[in-house]
């Protein structure tokens, strides 16, 4: 399509833009009163949340990748990191849903709602945008809509951060580049499955 169409950087990354900005819709915070209606609560299949996160997951590479192609502003620079925000909003929520027929380990354990171990307090595990909500605010926005989307990414992530504690943190880069609690999600989801999760020499 190169060949066909000029300036395909820029049209997927408008494209990307548009699509978890205006189409795809943020998802409420935990306490809000029309949380059931919410569609990333409603129920889903396994197959369907993996299906949604590696369809994410491509996205945002794709989206990375055709971003530092084109020449960056002010105004460019604040709509691809409102994006990559997004982004990361729809797939935390998308995460934490509970499959209806084989629910993820892994999403589990993220939510604190896992089976009672002796060997583990269960807690639920998030991310930390305070960094975020301080630097967005000097980002330019050339359109309403954009900052609407800024303010509903930035209710989910509170309410969110209101119920994790200190230590449960994940990807914490602002302290250190080290994965925060994320090493002991995964211990947590390795006692779960009965995978070693000690390193093997």
């Amino acid at each position: 399509q190169q060949s066909q169409i000029r300036y395909t950087s820029a049209l997927s990354v408008a494209l990307i833009q548009h699509v978890f900005t205006q189409v795809v819709p943020i998802p409420l915070s935990w306490n809000h009163p029309r949380l059931g209606q919410c569609m990333y609560q409603q129920p889903i299949r396994y197959e369907a949340q993996l299906e949604i996160l590696r369809c994410i997951h491509h996205l945002t590479t794709h989206f990375a990748a055709c971003s530092m192609s084109l020449m960056s502003n002010k105004a460019f620079d604040s709509a691809r990191i409102l994006t990559m925000a997004a982004m990361t909003c729809v797939a935390d929520a998308v995460i934490r849903m509970r499959a209806s027929d084989v629910p993820s380990m892994f999403s589990l354990h993220l939510n604190g709602t896992a089976p009672q171990t002796p060997r583990f307090f269960l807690q639920p595990y998030g991310i930390d945008m305070s960094v975020f909500r301080v630097q967005s605010e000097f980002l330019v926005f050339l359109s309403p809509d954009l900052v609407a989307t800024r303010t509903r990414i930035l209710d989910y992530f509170t309410v969110q951060r209101d119920q994790v504690k200190d230590d449960h943190i994940l990807f914490n880069f602002e302290v250190s580049m080290q994965p925060g609690s994320m090493s002991k999600l995964l211990e947590q989801v390795c006692w779960e499955i009965g995978f070693p999760s000690h390193a093997v020499h």
